[in-house]
C-alpha cells in the first residue's frame, strides 16, 4: 500500500518539480562574482601628496610661490599640495569587486625590486585584472650614467634606456606571460616641463621616449594578456586643454589645474580625469567579465573628494621653470606627488 502511494505522489509531482528546475534562470558568471582587481605601480597610481612632504621645509609655500614666479591665491597652497590614489577613483567602475592596491611612491629608488613584489602581491592575491598605468614609468625615466652631448653619448644613453626597459619587458613575461591576469600598462608620457622632483638628465628625450615606447608596443601586440594605454596622450590632451562639463556647468581642465605644482603628478582633479580614461579605455579593450561600467565624471570627482571644480580659479603656468641643463646624469632626486585641486576647492575630508 506505502508503495503504491510513493508512486502515485511521483507521478503527480515529478513533472513540477522538473518544470520548476528547467524555468529557474541561470546566473550569468559575470555577475555570479566579484572580480579580483589589482594596482600596482609608482607615485601616480599611489596618490602621493606633497603636503606630507612640504610641511618638513621651511617657508615650503614662499618656496613653490619661488617656482611659480607669483604670489599664490588664498587657499592655492593648501588645495595644489593634496592628491589620492588612482584605485579609490577606478573604484566606482565597478558595482562590486575584490581590490588588491600594491602601489608605492618610492618605486624610483628600486624599480625592479619594487615592481617584483607589486607584481608577485596581485599574483598570490589571486587578481584577474591589474591596472599598472605608471609601474613601467621609472624603468624609462632615471638616471643612464653616462655623460656628454655627442652622437657617441646621445647613442650610449639610448641603448642604456632601452636595455634597462627591456629588464622591465622580462619582468612581464616571466611573471604575467601565463596569461592568468590581464594587464593594463600605461606607455611613457612627456614628462620634460617637470621641475623640482625630476632632472633633467633622468628625462628620456623625444627620440628615447619614442624608443622606448615603441618597444612597448610591439611587447604588448604579441601578447593577448596584456592592454596598453596612452598615458602619454592622456598628458599631452590635458596639458593642452579639455572643455570639461559637470553638473550642467563648464570649466576647462588644463595644466594649471590638474597637475601639481612640480608639474609631474596629477592633482585630485587630474586622477579622476586620468581614471575617466583608464576606465573607458578598458570598457572596450578588457575581456567581458573585466570591463567596467560607464562612470560620469561627476561621480568620479564624488570618489576623489573635488567638489565643485568650476568655482576654481587657475593660475598662470610659469613656462620658464624646469629641470638641470643637459648633458650628463645627475643623481636621482626624492620623487614626490604634488596634488592639487582645482584652486579654491577643498576635498572633502
Amino acid at each position: 500500500m506505502r508503495t503504491m502511494i510513493r508512486s502515485l505522489l511521483t507521478v503527480l509531482f515529478l513533472p513540477a518539480a522538473l518544470f520548476a528546475q528547467q524555468a529557474a534562470p541561470t546566473p550569468d558568471a559575470s555577475e555570479a562574482r566579484a572580480p579580483v582587481i589589482g594596482v600596482i605601480g609608482a607615485s601616480v597610481s599611489d596618490g602621493f601628496r606633497l603636503i606630507d612632504f612640504a610641511n618638513r621645509v621651511q617657508n615650503a609655500e614662499a618656496v613653490a610661490q619661488g617656482y611659480l614666479g607669483r604670489r599664490m591665491k588664498d587657499g592655492e597652497f593648501d588645495a595644489r599640495t593634496d592628491s589620492t590614489h588612482l584605485q579609490a577613483v577606478l573604484a566606482p567602475g565597478y558595482d562590486v569587486a575584490d581590490w588588491h592596491r600594491n602601489t608605492d611612491l618610492w618605486m624610483f629608488s628600486a624599480p625592479m625590486r619594487k615592481a617584483q613584489q607589486q607584481i608577485a602581491a596581485v599574483r598570490e592575491a589571486g587578481c584577474e585584472l591589474v591596472y599598472a598605468v605608471d609601474l613601467p614609468f621609472w624603468f624609462a625615466y632615471g638616471a643612464t650614467g653616462v655623460r656628454g652631448r655627442d652622437d657617441e653619448a646621445k647613442q650610449k644613453r639610448l641603448a642604456a634606456r632601452l636595455e634597462r626597459f627591456q629588464t622591465f619587458l622580462d619582468l612581464c613575461e616571466e611573471q604575467f606571460g601565463d596569461g592568468e591576469q590581464q594587464v593594463v600598462l600605461g606607455d611613457i608620457p612627456d614628462l620634460s616641463r617637470a621641475r623640482m622632483l625630476i632632472t633633467r638628465p633622468q628625462v628620456p628625450t623625444v627620440e628615447e621616449r619614442q624608443a622606448l615606447n615603441d618597444a612597448l608596443r610591439a611587447f604588448v601586440d604579441e601578447r593577448e594578456w596584456c592592454h596598453l594605454f596612452s598615458l602619454a596622450q592622456a598628458v599631452d590632451d590635458v596639458r593642452a586643454g579639455l572643455e570639461i562639463e559637470v553638473d550642467g556647468r563648464s570649466f576647462v581642465a588644463d595644466e594649471s589645474n590638474s597637475f601639481q605644482l612640480a608639474l609631474v603628478h596629477p592633482t585630485r582633479l587630474g586622477v579622476c580625469l586620468l581614471a575617466e580614461r583608464v576606465l573607458e579605455f578598458a570598457s572596450t579593450a578588457l575581456p567581458e567579465g573585466l570591463r567596467p561600467e560607464p562612470v560620469p565624471l561627476a561621480d568620479l570627482l564624488q570618489a576623489a573628494g573635488v567638489e565643485a571644480p568650476w568655482t576654481g580659479k587657475p593660475g598662470q603656468t610659469d613656462d620658464s621653470a624646469p629641470a638641470d641643463e643637459d648633458g650628463g646624469d645627475g643623481e636621482p632626486s626624492a620623487e614626490s606627488t604634488t596634488g592639487r585641486v582645482v584652486a579654491g576647492v577643498s576635498p572633502r575630508h
